[in-house]
């Protein structure tokens, strides 16, 4: 099994007929700020929409950012052949239809909140965070330590695009013991 990365997907699909590929590409975004994020007038911004503008106007293709949509119906738009890439989208068994780079562009730092008055600082084992009940986003794979360890704890699974958001007022509320992320950028901006 390959090791989860967060890669890059540059799925250029051939049209039908094995025509030339399309001048133009459309990449799908969900909202991961700094990363990728609806800015002012509605248009895509941030680190990965600037990179990605710029690799494919030096290729000469015209990119149409689609989005932000939830990342569970971007996966289905590229199955679909509705959209033609996703970045950091996380490598997995799940999508062997997909094509990743060898070498991810990004690679973020796992990370898990707690409130102040909790105990824990780190974690060194399983045996640090068994039996809490962890906030986290639905369709996306965990880190191979969580989920290796994913049946000894208690994974609450939210869909909706403001999932960080949501699991964050719940641990408030004391509903969750703790919010798993997989990008430590990005998270930090919700705190």
């Amino acid at each position: 099994m390959k090791t989860s990365i967060i890669g890059v997907l540059l799925l250029l699909q051939l049209m039908i007929g094995g025509q030339a590929l399309a001048t133009k590409v459309k990449i799908g975004y969900f909202e991961l700020p700094p990363h990728m994020y609806q800015g002012e007038n509605s248009n895509a911004q941030g680190a990965s929409v600037n990179y990605f503008n710029q690799v494919f106007k030096q290729m000469d293709y015209e990119v149409e950012w689609v989005g932000p949509l939830p990342y569970m119906r971007l996966l289905k738009m590229i199955e679909k052949g509705q959209i033609d890439a996703l970045p950091l989208m996380q490598e997995s068994e799940k999508e062997p239809l997909f094509q990743f780079p060898d070498a991810p562009y990004y690679s973020p730092q796992p990370v898990l909140f707690v409130k102040k008055s909790n105990p824990l600082q780190q974690v060194q084992s399983i045996d640090d965070i068994r039996g809490l009940t962890i906030g986290f986003i639905a369709g996306v794979e965990p880190s191979p330590f969580i989920k290796t360890h994913e049946k000894e704890l208690k994974m609450e699974y939210m869909a909706q695009q403001d999932w960080l958001e949501l699991n964050l007022m719940k641990l408030k509320r004391n509903r969750i013991d703790a919010v798993y992320g997989l990008n430590q950028v990005s998270t930090q901006g919700e705190i």
